[in-house]
């Protein structure tokens, strides 16, 4: 099977696994399976660089930290902890603040800024009906103007799960 070295799935291996990932896979059910863990791994990846840059900024300003001897288990741990934590945190305070809304402003006022914010969901629903519209007619054209088909990863895989044998894959760029 060929599968493009600037594909999204390459791509997402390269940026989680290393540059040299694609060059060390040569079969399609161990890469297929890399994929799905590397795309499970992005969010917890973004929040634990988060976390980073926000320590990097803050020893910028001349703060230090002090030094703990752990593993990167015990670290990783440490940061998805601190990350659900700000998270529910957050979510929280935003609680606390209607909460503090109504009180201050009474029902009335909360129920108008409620009203703008069901106006605004109702704007992104109306635009994603138009995108989907739009999308929807570029589907019709495609359709009346085929091009060149490509083999899906997915479907490969699932072939490849039904013949009970994984293809070769080599890369093309």
């Amino acid at each position: 099977m060929k599968l493009g070295k600037n594909s999204w799935h390459a791509r997402v291996n390269k940026f989680i696994f290393g540059e040299d990932y694609l060059e060390s896979v040569d079969c399609l059910c161990p890469y297929f399976w890399g994929t799905i863990l590397a795309i499970v791994a992005i969010p917890l990846w973004l929040i634990g660089h988060g976390i980073s840059r926000v320590i990097d900024a803050v020893e910028n300003t001349g703060f230090t930290f002090p030094q703990l001897h752990v593993n990167r288990t015990v670290k990783r741990v440490i940061i998805g902890t601190l990350g659900y934590t700000s998270l529910f945190s957050f979510v929280g305070i935003i609680a606390y603040m209607i909460g503090l809304a109504i009180i201050k402003y009474g029902i009335i006022q909360v129920l108008i800024w409620f009203g703008i914010a069901i106006g605004a969901v109702g704007l992104f629903v109306g635009l994603v009906f138009v995108i989907s519209n739009i999308k929807e007619r570029y589907d019709n054209w495609r359709y009346d103007h085929p091009r060149e088909k490509k083999q899906n990863l997915l479907v490969a895989m699932f072939y490849a799960k039904k013949n009970k044998h994984c293809p070769l894959v080599s890369w093309v760029e």
